[in-house]
């Protein structure tokens, strides 16, 4: 048996000749009088190439515009947030890179091995600064921060500073000191005039002594609450005996600092981190 076809066969029936000939006739006008483009001219235009706008704004007036907030603040969906991490294995972000000699005082502040290396060299009370760029410290936070310094000073200090208005500015600062063989820890507001009010200060519990250590520490900063903590054997010890509390400063930004009285001082500083703890 023959398989029927499954293509129709060509039709004799001439009855639609005429009719398809006509639509062809018409189609093919209407596309004659369509303008013509090639397939460049149909591409989608490159990233490169500005598009301009037929609206200028000098064409515009007072009525015609509307003017958006603008939403700067990150988004975090809970808390604590990080919104901060330096870990200084880039030497173009941004921190002070200085290598001064005033004679009797040389400064230097510049990125080292994935860390970051501050040295004062000099015969005078000095004391500098290195603030982390455009950083702005939220209401409430913890900044936390590796650091190691070398203890041969006899009168010294290194440490962190927080909610700094300028470099630095006022500032607060959070700080291991030395003072003769004794270590100590000292809490305290600078004011922009340089004056010093101390907070809190004490003995450091063994948590700030040892020489040529690295030590993870933070300040939590909560309303008008202050707290200085070392990470020792696994958890977070508060190092300041007394509560803390100072509503003088807010926001502002954060950094880190060394003091040097008479024979220099030096730290390193790593993994600078800040979360916000929210409203």
């Amino acid at each position: 048996m023959e398989r029927a076809r499954l293509d129709p066969a060509p039709s004799t029936n001439l009855a639609w000749s005429a009719p398809l000939a006509l639509i062809l006739f018409v189609v093919v006008g209407v596309m004659a009088t369509m303008p013509q483009f090639t397939w460049a001219q149909l591409q989608p235009p490159q990233a490169s190439v500005p598009i301009q706008s037929p609206v200028t704004d000098a064409s515009l007036t007072g009525d015609q515009v509307t003017y958006l907030p603008v939403v700067t603040r990150y988004y975090c969906a809970s808390y604590p947030c990080p919104i901060y991490h330096e870990d200084f294995s880039d030497p173009s972000s941004g921190w002070p890179r200085e290598h001064s000699d005033y004679g009797k005082v040389e400064i230097h502040r510049d990125y080292e091995d994935g860390t970051y290396h501050m040295t004062i060299v000099q015969e005078w009370f000095t004391a500098i600064y290195a603030i982390a760029p455009n950083v702005t410290l939220p209401d409430n936070y913890i900044a936390q921060f590796d650091m190691r310094y070398d203890f041969s000073d006899y009168r010294a200090d290194w440490g962190i500073v927080f909610s700094a208005t300028g470099d630095p500015g006022a500032c607060y600062m959070a700080t291991a000191n030395r003072y003769g063989i004794d270590a100590y820890y000292a809490v305290r507001r600078l004011s922009a005039n340089g004056k010093e009010t101390s907070l809190d200060s004490g003995g450091a519990k063994g948590l700030l002594k040892n020489n040529d250590k690295w030590r993870t520490l933070r300040v939590i900063r909560q309303g008008d609450s202050i707290n200085f903590e070392a990470y020792k054997s696994g958890e977070w010890v508060r190092i300041n005996v007394r509560d803390i509390h100072d509503a003088t400063l807010s926001h502002g930004g954060v950094g880190f600092r060394i003091f040097s009285s008479e024979m220099g001082a030096e730290a390193w500083f790593d993994n600078l981190y800040v979360w916000d703890l929210g409203p």
